[in-house]
């Protein structure tokens, strides 16, 4: 950070717009309390970006999860067609979620940053990440191995850590 900043404000008689766009950013990406505003903005990008997927791994909770972090829209997609294909006539109940996923990257995709209000920055925060091909290890070790045909959502706030990538199983 520059001199004069702090994580809670701007410092005293630092008030031109470059510094203010700083602190906004700070503000909505780092400052929040909550998940970890890079991997937040990491999960608002594939959000807004379907097309995009990362492979990711995650600490939550003593367990180690490892999967492809996907769109909110394309993860409630993916559980209609699941529960459509086990319980039929019941797919439909996941259609307004999907479309409010729609609506909201459209929105994104329409509307430049600069255009945004606060409101409209804290719209955009995710509250959960969305993994497709799934692998979990418990706290003590054991491996319940890749869930390919199964999704898993998380709240941020329950992720302690995470880095890009997956783990591989040790074969040595």
């Amino acid at each position: 950070m520059r001199p004069g900043h702090n994580l809670v404000g701007m410092g005293e008689g630092e008030n031109n717009d470059h510094e203010q766009t700083d602190h906004q950013l700070l503000k909505h990406l780092v400052v929040r309390q909550g998940p970890d505003g890079f991997f937040a903005a990491l999960v608002a990008t594939v959000n807004a970006h379907p097309e995009v997927s990362v492979n990711v791994t995650l600490m939550v909770g003593g367990a180690v999860v490892c999967g492809v972090v996907e769109s909110g829209e394309a993860w409630f997609e993916a559980q209609r067609q699941a529960l459509e294909a086990t319980q039929p006539g019941m797919g439909p109940v996941f259609d307004g979620t999907i479309e409010r996923y729609r609506e909201l990257r459209e929105w994104a995709a329409s509307t430049s940053v600069d255009e945004r209000t606060d409101d409209d920055r804290d719209r955009t925060i995710p509250t959960y990440v969305h993994l497709r091909d799934v692998d979990i290890w418990a706290p003590d070790g054991t491996r319940f191995g890749v869930l390919s045909d199964m999704r898993w959502r998380c709240r941020l706030v329950a992720v302690d850590g995470w880095m890009f990538g997956t783990l591989r199983e040790n074969t040595s």
